[in-house]
């Protein structure tokens, strides 16, 4: 089976990354693929990837034309206080949650999420979400999709807090 930049695929082995868009298809006999819920992976063209349907979706739209070789963005994500679950709007955005769910705020930066991490720990250039509420960060979530093209980092950062959201967590990012 052939594979071209942009066409949809799923790989039957791993049904938990979803489903990915072929980024990179000059490579001969191998490939690159984002998958929405396992970033990007390579892959020889004699893998068992299956072709899907190629619907529209918000996150996987833009990925045609990124200029990968320019990635430089990051997405983290750092668990919260459950004190965070009070204050402002946080728990009118998760009204499937209660106190004990566990809280999330999911950024983007172009630093390494360590650091900015300890700029949130610090209150420098933080949310009112995260200023005196920081646990610690949860790289199990996010590092599997660094680095990353600017454009998709915007839009990776609400995709990743819609997912976590679906999967219980009460999450906020901006």
């Amino acid at each position: 089976m052939t594979f071209s930049e942009g066409d949809r695929v799923r790989n039957p082995s791993q049904p938990k990354w979803g489903i990915g868009q072929v980024i990179d298809d000059s490579a001969g006999d191998r490939i690159s693929v984002f998958f929405l819920n396992a970033g990007r992976k390579k892959f020889h063209v004699e893998n068992s990837l299956v072709k899907v349907e190629n619907k529209p979706h918000d996150t996987l739209d833009i990925l045609s034309g990124l200029d990968w070789n320019k990635s430089r963005r990051n997405v983290y994500v750092i668990e919260l206080r459950s004190e965070v679950f009070n204050k402002g709007r946080f728990s009118e955005e998760n009204p499937h949650c209660s106190k004990s769910c566990v809280c999330l705020y999911v950024g983007s930066t172009g630093h390494p999420p360590e650091k900015r991490f300890e700029q949130h720990r610090k209150g420098y250039k933080a949310s009112k979400y995260t200023k005196g509420y920081v646990k610690r960060l949860l790289p199990r979530l996010y590092e599997h999709f660094n680095p990353m093209p600017d454009e998709l980092a915007y839009k990776l950062e609400e995709y990743l807090g819609n997912f976590l959201r679906g999967n219980g967590y009460a999450v906020w990012w901006n």
